[in-house]
């Protein structure tokens, strides 16, 4: 790994398949709460990670640094456990665009407790590329009919909870495991969060309820390509890809969340407009702000 953490091409294409997963997320969690509640939403999406990842642990155990159990089980509680019920509660209220908007506060809560917790030094130019990004993707939710509607408030506090658990995260991971494999990581903390989801499932009778009933398939179907795609695949790149940069860069695919969440929205027949373009040419000038910091 170059110890400068220099931000290549690689890094550039890891960062916009990402923000395709995580920017089709919204649609999953909206499609699964057809059928599942919000706590059956995150605990599949949970228990099928960890169940996904579980031969990784039992295959590296011997390996595996367990002296850092609560540092993996800090990486697994921001990165999942308390994500994935925070965004399924919040989406039975706030729509899919206004999500995305304040999942691109992630970037600013990761700068600030770089700064504040890890002593990373301050750099404006970063904090400039953040409110940068921030306000391109405010755009793309409010021309395209997002907001949160009536009294929801609380439900949108709920996905701020979110973001500032990403910003934890990031910097945990970058702090905690600089070196580990990527996909160690991820198992590790995954498995430590996802058998209590997972014992949920089974003695909350959820699980038995899922399986009786075809017309919940569909819902199931969503949350397990969640779990595997939008959880388990994007956050082992993810974590490879804070690894090799620097966890602002990486928390940065949160602006490219809004511009994949539109894009589902034109195909399901929202407008487009100029709003549209202006917002995207902020997140692109935002990211290449970051990138030369």
């Amino acid at each position: 790994m170059n110890s400068k953490n220099e931000i290549g091409w690689a890094s550039w294409v890891q960062l916009i398949v990402l923000g395709i997963i995580w920017g089709s997320s919204f649609i999953l969690i909206k499609r699964s709460l057809v059928s599942l509640t919000p706590v059956e939403v995150a605990s599949f999406r949970i228990s099928i990670a960890c169940l996904a990842l579980l031969p990784f642990v039992i295959s590296r155990f011997a390996a595996i640094d367990w002296s850092s159990w609560h540092k993996f089980l800090f990486v697994g509680l921001t990165t999942t456990g308390i994500p994935s019920f925070c965004f399924a509660f919040a989406q039975t209220h706030v729509d899919s665009a206004t999500a995305g908007i304040l999942n691109s506060l992630t970037p600013i809560f990761t700068l600030l407790i770089s700064v504040w917790m890890f002593k990373a030094p301050f750099e404006w130019g970063k904090l400039l590329g953040v409110l940068i990004g921030f306000v391109g993707a405010g755009m793309l939710v409010y021309n395209a009919g997002g907001g949160v509607h009536g009294n929801n408030a609380f439900y949108s506090l709920l996905i701020l909870l979110a973001t500032l658990c990403y910003g934890f995260n990031a910097n945990a991971v970058k702090q905690f495991f600089p070196t580990t494999n990527s996909v160690t990581v991820s198992a590790v903390a995954f498995v430590m969060v996802g058998f209590p989801a997972l014992l949920y499932l089974l003695f909350s009778g959820s699980f038995a309820r899922v399986v009786a009933d075809s017309a919940a398939y569909p819902s199931l179907l969503a949350v397990t390509v969640l779990s595997l795609l939008c959880t388990v695949l994007a956050n082992i790149v993810f974590y490879k890809l804070i690894q090799n940069t620097n966890a602002v860069f990486g928390s940065t695919v949160t602006f490219l969340i809004p511009v994949v969440a539109s894009i589902w929205g034109l195909i399901d027949g929202e407008a487009f407009g100029i709003f549209h373009i202006i917002a995207m040419i902020c997140i692109l000038i935002a990211l290449l702000i970051i990138r030369r910091k």
